[in-house]
């Protein structure tokens, strides 16, 4: 999966900031709400936009075979996920009717879950889930995973981030690398 990551750093107040390019409706207005207020920062100064892209997410694997039982778990960067066959909890997830089913469930908790879906995001297929870290770069290789009972950590951390290309412009001026 391709990234393009915008860092802005401005001195406005970052309550103004989310306010100009918070979605309404769709994408195309996102954009150009968002191109806007970079012009407005580009006429006062003192604002740098950092653009990378061609990054790598770090990604992992949790594999469920059997299908999973009341009490195992799948651990992400600390946060305990636990299989129930009736969860009543924020961080349990239903144990389904199949292995598919119950790795489609922890694929919603992960990305449902607030505690998680800040670093990671997850699909599924079978009876495998597959995480990605939000942002790309090697820095999600540090984030680890761990399992018990029935579900299965392909490794110890996330892996194979990469940084991509880097470009920093200063508002109002030309670009550098």
């Amino acid at each position: 999966m391709g990234l393009l990551k915008l860092v802005i750093n401005t001195r406005e107040a970052s309550a103004v900031n989310v306010d100009h390019i918070n979605p309404i409706k769709d994408d195309v207005g996102v954009v150009g709400r968002l191109a806007n207020w970079i012009e407005g920062l580009k006429s006062r100064g003192g604002s740098f936009l950092t653009i990378e892209s061609g990054g790598v997410q770090s990604n992992g694997t949790f594999t469920i075979a059997p299908n999973a039982a009341d009490g195992d778990t799948a651990v992400i960067g600390g946060v305990t996920l636990t299989a129930r066959t009736s969860p009543t909890l924020a961080a349990e997830f239903q144990i389904g009717a199949s292995v598919e089913d119950t790795a489609k469930n922890l694929a919603d908790k992960i990305n449902s879950l607030s505690t998680v879906n800040i670093f990671v995001v997850a699909g599924y297929a079978a009876g495998v889930v597959t995480v990605a870290a939000t942002t790309q770069g090697a820095i999600g290789d540090a984030i680890t995973t761990t399992a018990t009972g029935n579900i299965t950590a392909g490794a110890a951390t996330l892996g194979s981030g990469a940084s991509g290309d880097v470009t920093n412009i200063e508002l109002g001026r030309s670009a550098t690398a």
